[in-house]
């Protein structure tokens, strides 16, 4: 595999050929296609404790800060009795 580095703005970046030996064929990285939280829009790929999934046929996309917000407010609601 060939390496290539690019200096850009004093930042080294290590971009990466991906190539068939079979074919010849050449290709750049792949990259995951965005998926984004349904609460503030961020791209989950992007953000640590991102959970993706399905309630019932619904798809739901949520990042760690609205999961952390929504089990703050689960377990406040808990301790106060109101269950």
């Amino acid at each position: 595999m060939k390496e290539i580095y690019l200096t850009i703005n004093k930042w080294i970046y290590l971009v990466a050929k991906i190539i068939n030996l079979k074919t010849g064929l050449v290709r750049g990285e792949e990259r995951k296609q965005p998926v984004f939280c349904e609460l503030c829009g961020v791209d989950t790929n992007e953000v640590k404790g991102s959970v993706s999934g399905v309630i019932g046929r619904l798809p739901v996309s949520l990042c760690g800060i609205c999961i952390n917000g929504i089990l703050k407010i689960l377990m406040e609601y808990q301790q106060s009795g109101k269950t």
